[in-house]
């Protein structure tokens, strides 16, 4: 019979308040020469090169070099089975997403906000319309080739327009206050910036070098001098359309 573990009455703790949960072990790879275990992805034990048994992040199999193979960002393995998952995942990305926002190394892209509700972290591209970020699950949906997503709690609508290095994100507000139906327009000054994790989508050849470092400081200024905000926010709507124009 359960307890409490806080008071020890013999109830179980009313919506788990005071219920101690077992925490999941660290995915270890061991190395089968010396014993060490080792937290990140490598080819061969740091301390003596021996031979490794890996542990998939995914699903907790256990396994060899070959079956499986380590990706080169977070470090992680996988066992072959959840790379064929992925691969299978990722094809029907790329049939969903627009050509110049599907990256092969996964849909997941760095989400770099300055203060406010909508701080830093990851979004995360899944099949039909799914979002998931580090705030809960949301939603995009395609508008010609940029997308427009929902995030947040509560939620808040925001276009992405790719840029050189990634995506330049822009709050919408709608048109008919209290209306759940109504329709959004963007507000001018860019809210976020992005950049895909697991490597570069594709990349139009019209677009980069000074004219990606220029408009990437346009929206460092407009983000971080209130001072110049009100002059540069006339400026963003023409930005953002060129930068639709040429990087898609």
């Amino acid at each position: 019979k359960r307890c409490c573990d806080g008071c020890g009455a013999d109830s179980r703790p009313q919506h788990k308040v005071g219920l101690v949960q077992p925490k999941a072990a660290p995915k270890v790879h061991q190395c089968l020469a010396c014993g060490k275990q080792h937290e990140t992805y490598s080819p061969r034990c740091v301390s003596c090169t021996g031979e490794l048994e890996f542990t998939c992040v995914f699903c907790g199999k256990f396994g060899r070099e070959a079956d499986g193979r380590g990706e080169d960002v977070k470090l992680e393995w996988y066992c072959n089975p959840c790379w064929e998952k992925f691969d299978q995942h990722n094809r029907s990305m790329a049939a969903e997403l627009p050509e110049c926002w599907f990256v092969t190394g996964g849909q997941v892209w760095a989400w770099e906000a300055d203060g406010g509700a909508r701080q830093s972290g990851q979004i995360e591209f899944d099949r039909a319309g799914k979002l998931l970020t580090t705030w809960g699950i949301g939603s995009w949906t395609c508008k010609g080739e940029a997308l427009e997503v929902t995030l947040g709690k509560p939620p808040e609508a925001y276009r992405l327009a790719r840029s050189p290095s990634g995506f330049i994100a822009t709050r919408l507000a709608p048109t008919t206050s209290g209306s759940a139906g109504g329709s959004s327009s963007a507000v001018a000054a860019p809210s976020a910036l992005g950049r895909p994790v697991y490597g570069l989508p594709r990349q139009s050849g019209g677009v980069g070098g000074p004219f990606g470092r220029a408009i990437a400081f346009l929206v460092l200024l407009m983000r971080r001098n209130s001072q110049r905000t009100v002059f540069l926010a006339g400026l963003a709507p023409v930005a953002l359309a060129v930068v639709r124009a040429l990087v898609c």
